[in-house]
Parts: C-alpha cells; structure tokens; sequence
C-alpha cells in the first residue's frame, strides 16, 4: 500500500485522485489542513486506501491478461472506465444452467493459465513479502474437530453413544430428546433473565433442528444450544456447546449479510453478544450487539406511537406490542451493560428510542410474574443510568459552571430513589436476611436489587477522584449494601441453583470487589473520624465473600474466573491481610477546614495538599489506575460519538493531579451544597447525611 497522504479539499471531491490540477497549477503540496475540516462527522481513511489498493492490483492483473488483444484490451478499459463512474452498470443475472456443450474446450491451456494465475494473485502488501506464509482459511469448526481429534483417541461426536452426530461440518441429532433437553435447559437456566428470550421459546420447542431450513432459526439455534450446553450435565456437553458455537460464529455474517432481517436474526445476535461478554470477550460482545441494536433499528422496533392517532399523520405509525417491546428493551439494556464495561457510549442513544418502557402484561399470579417485574424495572433502571451519564461526559458540559456534572448525578440520584420508592411491593427486600434463594423468585429480587446498589454506586464511581466527604461516604454506603447482596448468595450456596443468576453478574461482582480491595489498601489513612476495626474487618469479609461468589460463577462463565485470576494478583501486589488492631482509620473527609489530619507517618500513603488528599506512596498511584480516568472515558465516548481520526487525539486534563481538581481551573472544588443547587436539581438523601459508619448501613427500610 503507497503511503497515504492527507488531500485538499478539492482532491476530496475529486475522490482522491493526488495530486490535484490545483496544487499543480499553483505548484502547491497537495495537503489538507485537518482544522478547517468542519464536517459533524470525520471518518477514517484508511479502509478507503485499503480497497484502492486492492482494486489497483486487480486492475492491473486483469490488463495483464489482455494485452495480446486490443479488442479485448479496449473492452477491459471500457468497462473500468464504468466502475469508475458514480453509477455502478447493471450486471445480469446469472443463468443456472450452461448453454451449449462443454465436453470439448479449445485452447483449454489458456484457462489452465488463467486460474493459475487467479490463485497466485495477492491483493495484500503483508502476501507480498518474500517469507510470508500463505495459511489456507480455516473454520472456527474445523479447528475444533481437529482439537478433540488430537485430544481425544477417537472420534467422540461420532461414536455410539453420543446424542449427536457431525455429517461433513454439519451437526444432526441422533436423539431429538436430547434436543428437547437444552431447549429446556435454555428456558430453565438463561432466558429467565429476558422477556425477550422468553417469548422466543415457542419457535424453539417447534422446530426440528435435523429439518430447519431457515437461516435465521437455524443460527438462533445454534447459539441456543451453544449456550444451554453449559448447563448440561452430559459427559460431552462442553464439546457439544463448542461445536455449537463454532458452526454459529461460522455462519454468522453469511446469514446476516444474505438473509431478510427478521427478529430470529436480531435475537441470535443479541443471544451470541450476551454469551461472548459472559466468556470474557467483551469487544466480540460489542461488535455483536452493534449488529443487534443496527437491525433492531432498521425494522424500525425502537419506534411507537401507541395512543397517538390521527395525530401528525401518527394513525399509521408503527405500534408496540409486548413481543416488540420485550425486543427492544432487552436489547437496549444489553446494549447499556456492554458499553458500560468497556467504556463506550451506547450504540441505540437514548434519544432514538421513540418507544415506551417494557410494559408488565402477567397476573401476579402466573409463573413468570416476578421474571417479568425484575425484567422491567431492571431495563428501566439502565435507561435512567445510561440517560444521565450521558449527559455527565457530554460536551456540551465542557463550558460553563464547573459543578454542572455533580447536579445531574444528584439529579440522577434523585430519579433512582423515587424509582426505588415507587417499586410494587413484590419488588421491595426489607432485608437481605428475610431472602429464601430456594425459590426461583426470590432470587430475582435479589437481583433486581444488586442491579439498582450496582448502578448506584457506578454513578459515584464517575467521580472517585474527587476527594468529597459526601461522595464517598456514598460509595461505601452503595458497596456496603452490594456486600449484604453477595453474602446472601454465598450464605445461601447450598440451595441456590448457581445456574440461574445471570450472564453480566460476574462483571458485578468484580467492579464492586475493586471497590473493596481499594477501601481495604487505604484503610490505614488517619483522620480524625475512627472507624473501628470491626468496621473495616466488614469490607474485608465482605471481599472474602465476592471472591467466593467469583469462585462459584466460574463454573459456567470465563469471566468470573478470569476476574478471580486478576483479582488475586491484585491481592498480592498490595499484599491484602485481613485487619489488624494498628489499622487506624478510614474516612472520606479531606477538607482541611473539617478536620486536623495527621500526616507524615510512615503508616500514612495520604498526606494533604491544598485541603485535598494527593497520593505520595507509589502504590496508591499505581492503585489508582486500575480506576478509569474521568477525562479518558468522557474523550473515548465523545471521540466514538464524533468519529474524530486517531491523530486528534484529546489531550489528558490532569496528568500531573493523581486526584483532579476542578473541570476548568487548578483550584479545589467546593462540595456541592443546597444552596448552591437550584430546585430544579435537588440534592438527593445521600449528599445531605455527612455521618458514615457502617453498622448503620444495614438498614433496607
């Protein structure tokens, strides 16, 4: 590939062709000034060289075989000449059949030649090297028939006993029970956790698998059986899931490149999405539930208009229904988990979706009722969540009054209490305590709720760098209540079935146990608020108790136990021991004016700066990276928002700060107060309460 260079304007238009007769005639470099570039949006240029590559070697390649005939030669330029117009020529459609005979082939060593040549052509610069190595495609299938061949000493998938069968690279079931089996695993252990999967379950159990011939169904069930063999207990269950997989991830583009869009097709990706962030590949993730929301957006099922007729023409605008609404909403809140793992905006903004929340349609007294409440109201959560933090690493924020950002989290603080307040009743948990995980159902209000503390306390965790009392006060509060919710789960591991908690869970668990371990290795920062041992021995135990729900999720998820491996190097590099009597205090207060700290002890990795804690022990620093920098996710979202190029690259903010000062200036940012919010941002429960302790913390009323 020749070395890309940046263009004019004029060259822009000229679509590319360097240099241009304008710099020619002005005896101009051909360049491009980045900065006068005003488009919305900016697009990368470097798949574009890419296929400008590609298709010069083929031109060339075609010339070279057409140059012993000028008729011939004239028509190669002709029709060059046409796919370098603005309209593509209309190619014809391809006969099925062959006219004429085809026994005998004159001048047959010139096709041999022909094709010979074909299969040398590279359209690469990496293929043209001298020692490269040209490797033939392989199937993610075939990889796995050839890893169980070398790993076991016969062909297992093909042996007697075995409920399936693999004719060429196509898997059949030999016994349609075992089929019928994980179509029940799958609506028994994973598609409790969405309406949507749920409402899909009547297309599964009435397909055959060995018959199907539709592309969508087929790779929706591929990854349904994927999936549902991790809950299997048959011997050569992980082999079945792999092959599973394999054959969906194969065929996956095929389908959705050459198949009509139709939700079998939206809930396969969404399905295969949610099953690669659970196997720890949350970019693999991401890409698939771009595709999802992409189609969900493309039939049009983030739009409705329900109640609205005759209004604006809206008579024959699209309407929702629960199926469409369990579809978009599952995915949306999919689509909000994701991008918050990876820091990303969403890919369905907030303000596409032109469509009420999911809207509850079973009697209390039908069997997934509370499936559907957990449901609802957890989507509703993530909206909220994801509407709000939008707004906090907008742009637009950028101007203005520095505290902008920590209104709207209050305000955002503000609409999860009256949503927590506004719960039915069969949602509300008086105590953790009172929770009989036996029961299918309780274990749903247990995550609805670990999901509320959870987004709770990753609104806090925007500003963790801020070193304000009422700030983290509120991220113990919400890690606290986390650690109540986790020491169920654990406590309760004899009766609980581990399959039933969700795929995300383990990406929970995680964020809340490095909330822990960073309480736990600041422990000893003295101030003038004690906090007793017992205290600190709490955070500790309830670390101890992630990590044991870490170590059970890793049965079926990579992630947990990915999380777990990470987790444990952490814990030894801080070198974590559970808490001793010379542990002296924690507490979030750092004003100056407040308290009289005590600094310069060798037992001390804060020390006072200004009024505000600044890090000098090398450790704390390094710890401080394991947190994502406010300035680093708020560029990363509104570069992908903006499609900036990757030369204009924003510039960090606070480089020389190991906890930021304020948005605009080097000076400490005042705690936010009540007088200073006006009534339209109203300050929320747990930026009022200054006093922290946390055997108070077990309150739920």
């Amino acid at each position: 590939m020749e070395e890309k260079k940046v263009v004019c304007i004029t060259c822009k238009e000229k679509r590319r062709k360097n240099p241009c007769l304008w710099c020619k005639k002005y005896n101009q470099p051909c360049s491009y000034n980045i900065d006068s570039d005003r488009r919305r949006r900016k697009y990368h240029t470097d798949y574009i060289d890419f296929l400008e590559s590609k298709s010069h070697r083929l031109k060339e390649f075609i010339t070279k075989f057409a140059k012993d005939d000028e008729e011939l030669q004239q028509l190669v330029v002709e029709k060059l000449q046409e796919l370098d117009s603005k309209e593509l020529p209309q190619l014809k459609p391809v006969k099925d059949e062959i006219d004429g005979s085809v026994e005998s082939v004159e001048n047959s060593h010139l096709i041999e030649e022909l094709m010979e040549a074909t299969r040398n052509l590279r359209l690469d610069d990496e293929e043209l090297k001298p020692n490269y190595v040209y490797n033939s495609f392989t199937s993610e299938l075939q990889e796995k028939i050839l890893e169980n061949k070398a790993k076991f000493s016969s062909d297992v998938i093909n042996s007697e006993s075995s409920p399936l069968a693999l004719v060429g690279y196509t898997l059949v079931f030999n016994d349609l029970s075992y089929q019928t089996s994980l179509v029940h695993l799958f609506e028994q252990k994973f598609a409790i956790h969405s309406m949507f999967f749920l409402k899909l379950l009547p297309v599964l159990w009435q397909c055959d698998y060995n018959s199907i011939l539709d592309p969508g169904i087929r790779l929706l069930m591929n990854v349904v059986f994927g999936i549902s063999s991790n809950f299997s207990s048959h011997p050569l269950a992980k082999v079945h899931g792999d092959y599973f997989i394999a054959l969906a991830r194969d065929s996956l583009m095929s389908v959705v490149c050459k198949s009509q869009t139709d939700t079998n097709i939206i809930a396969a990706l969404h399905l295969l999405s949610c099953y690669e962030m659970g196997q720890n590949e949350p970019f693999q993730s991401y890409l698939l539930d771009s595709m999802a929301c992409s189609l969900l957006q493309h039939m049009g099922l983030h739009i409705s208009y329900d109640g609205q007729e005759d209004a604006d023409g809206q008579t024959y605008a699209p309407k929702q229904t629960p199926f469409k609404a369990a579809a978009l909403w599952s995915v949306c809140t999919h689509d909000r988990i994701i991008t918050n793992v990876i820091n990303v905006p969403s890919v369905i903004h907030f303000k596409r979706i032109v469509a009420p929340f999911y809207q509850i349609v079973s009697e209390p007294s039908d069997q997934i009722h509370f499936q559907e409440l957990s449901f609802a109201y957890i989507s509703r959560m993530w909206y909220i969540f994801d509407r709000f933090t939008d707004q906090i690493y907008s742009v637009h924020f950028d101007l203005g009054e520095t505290n902008n950002r920590q209104k709207v989290m209050a305000t955002a603080k503000k609409t999860f209490n009256e949503l927590y307040s506004s719960l039915p009743s069969l949602l509300r948990l008086k105590s953790p305590k009172t929770l009989d995980l036996s029961d299918p159902n309780q274990t749903h209000i247990l995550i609805f709720h670990l999901n509320y503390h959870y987004l709770k306390l990753q609104l806090n965790k925007i500003f963790i760098r801020e070193a304000s009392y009422e700030l983290k006060s509120s991220i113990l509060k919400e890690a606290s209540k986390c650690g109540e919710l986790i020491h169920t789960l654990v406590s309760q591991r004899e009766v609980i079935d581990v399959d039933l908690l969700p795929y995300y869970l383990p990406n929970f668990v995680n964020t809340i146990v490095l909330v822990y371990l960073f309480i736990l290795t600041t422990a000893n920062t003295s101030t003038s608020t004690e906090v007793s041992d017992n205290e600190v021995s709490t955070f500790y135990f309830y670390f101890t108790q992630a990590k044991t729900l870490l170590q059970m999720l890793s049965i079926n998820w990579k992630l947990a136990k990915s999380s777990l491996e990470n987790l444990l190097k952490l814990e030894t590099k801080f070198n974590l021991q559970p808490p001793l009597s010379s542990w002296s205090t924690f507490s979030p207060t750092v004003h100056s004016d407040v308290i009289t700290p005590v600094t310069g002890t060798d037992v001390t990795p804060l020390s006072t700066t200004g009024g505000f804690l600044a890090s000098t022990d090398s450790a704390f620093l390094d710890w401080f990276q394991e947190f994502p920098d406010f300035e680093q996710i708020k560029h990363s979202r509104q570069e992908i928002r903006q499609r900036k190029p990757a030369q204009q690259q924003p510039t960090q903010m606070y480089t020389n700060y190991p906890i930021p000062m304020s948005f605009e200036t080097d000076t400490p940012m005042a705690p936010l107060s009540t007088e200073q919010a006006p009534s339209t941002y109203p300050i929320g429960d747990d930026m009022n309460e200054f006093e922290y302790h946390v055997d108070n913390l077990s309150n739920w009323e």
